[in-house]
């Protein structure tokens, strides 16, 4: 039985017991109109975002757009968009 489950692992693909899955590469990229977004290449298909500016998002434009631990994407601060942040006005933030 167990040369029969080996096979089909081998034929099919099929992942074996105790195995973990190699999570693919999360390719991230910059969307919306002004680039305040951060998302993989398959949200950035379906998502749609309104054209509109806020002062936040120059700063934005200095973070990184990268992978995350969950296998999305998100805006990761720098030491350009902490600064810029610091000049907004109060009560704005990223």
């Amino acid at each position: 039985m167990k040369k029969l489950l080996m096979s089909l692992v081998v034929a099919f693909g099929l992942p074996a017991w105790g195995a973990s899955k190699k999570a693919d590469a999360v390719t991230c990229v910059r969307a919306g109109c002004s680039g305040e977004l951060c998302l993989t290449t398959r949200e950035r298909d379906d998502m749609m975002s309104t054209c509109v500016w806020r002062e936040e998002f120059a700063c934005r434009k200095l973070m990184d757009c990268a992978a995350d631990a969950k296998g999305g994407c998100e805006l990761k601060a720098t030491e350009a968009s902490k600064e810029c942040e610091k000049k907004l006005p109060k009560g704005q933030n990223l």
